[in-house]
């Protein structure tokens, strides 16, 4: 009898534990768990002052009256950054198509050691991007960009081969500066679809 007990005991610890460690059952993946709170559990982003490809200081987050969609990214990257780009340049056309105004594409990059305005200038060269609508910019320094990356839940990590490996998508942070939504790199689709619904 003591055993059936013991084993209904952690039975039903390890399905509460589970409950807990999925969001109820919605994520079970630390992706999926980051796109489930970003819509279900939305965070301030803290004001951000960042220096784009044009040479310009521009404060990011801070109630602009604007949405903005935001990519993680380095210019050197053969992988996740060519498809982020590839993605932020079909968004800025359907956004062109559409005429949607008061949306603001941003890629920022993580690697300040390599990434000045003239490797941000290129990249933004090199994927077509409006500076009216996309500027590709780096934050002012480490700490600064230490916060951005534990807020929007982005996970750097050293690679020999690539120099950095990450997770990346499609972040959406709202006019009063909250991350409301979080879509896969390539799902434009979705994310003009949220956008065209709030503006």
């Amino acid at each position: 009898m003591r055993t059936i007990i013991a084993c209904a005991f952690i039975c039903t610890a390890g399905v509460w534990l589970a409950y807990l460690g999925t969001d109820g059952f919605h994520a079970f993946t630390a992706e999926q768990a980051r796109r489930y709170s970003a819509i279900h559990n939305p965070v301030k982003v803290e004001p951000a002052r960042l220096t784009t490809h044009l040479g310009d200081e521009i404060e990011f987050f801070s109630n602009r009256d604007q949405y903005v969609v935001v990519e993680f990214i380095f210019t050197h990257c053969p992988t996740i950054c060519q498809a982020l780009g590839r993605s932020f340049s079909q968004l800025q056309g359907k956004l062109e198509d559409e005429n949607l105004d008061g949306i603001q594409l941003l890629s920022i990059t993580f690697d300040l050691e390599v990434d000045g305005q003239t490797e941000l200038a290129q990249f933004a060269d090199r994927h077509g991007a409006d500076d009216s609508i996309w500027l590709v910019a780096r934050p002012q320094n480490e700490k600064q960009l230490a916060r951005l990356l534990k807020r929007f839940g982005i996970v750097v990590l050293d690679d020999p081969l690539y120099r950095f490996v990450h997770n990346g998508g499609l972040h959406i942070v709202s006019p009063d500066g909250r991350l409301v939504a979080i879509f896969e790199p390539e799902d434009v689709d979705g994310a003009l679809e949220f956008l065209m619904a709030r503006t």
